[in-house]
């Protein structure tokens, strides 16, 4: 797999906890490797970035640590009305800043911000802004 610089990385990471998140919604079983293989575009663990894969597996081995961080931290929302999408930002951002630790906490809030953007609603990201700049 060719270099993919770490924005990409996160967008691509964002995407597998999504579809995650989904099957969850929906109840389902999913294969957590598969998802990100076929996000990825390879069909080797070893071809992922190292980067994404360690975000990847710090997010699903604390998913129930994360989703508390987030319900903890809504004050007139339950985690069950939060748009899919904006948790899965939330949990990427939350396993690289809480877990992976390698990157400044303003990297990991500029990043979910350009993602919110990218992927939400207008307003959402002020919404990403506050909750990880509390947290982190």
């Amino acid at each position: 797999m060719k270099e993919v610089n770490r924005t990409v990385q996160r967008e691509k990471v964002m995407q597998s906890i999504y579809q995650i998140l989904l099957f969850l919604d929906e109840k389902m079983d999913y294969d957590a490797t598969s998802i990100i293989l076929s996000v990825f575009d390879v069909n080797d663990v070893d071809e992922i970035p190292k980067y994404a894969l360690q975000v990847y597996i710090e997010a699903l081995k604390n998913f129930n640590d994360i989703k508390k961080i987030i319900s903890d931290h809504l004050v007139t929302w339950t985690y069950e009305r939060v748009n899919p999408l904006c948790k899965a930002i939330l949990f990427l951002s939350l396993s690289e800043g809480i877990y992976v630790k390698t990157t400044p906490r303003n990297v990991i809030i500029n990043e979910a911000v350009n993602l919110a953007k990218k992927y939400l609603d207008s307003k959402e990201y002020r919404f990403i802004n506050s909750l990880l700049d509390k947290v982190l």
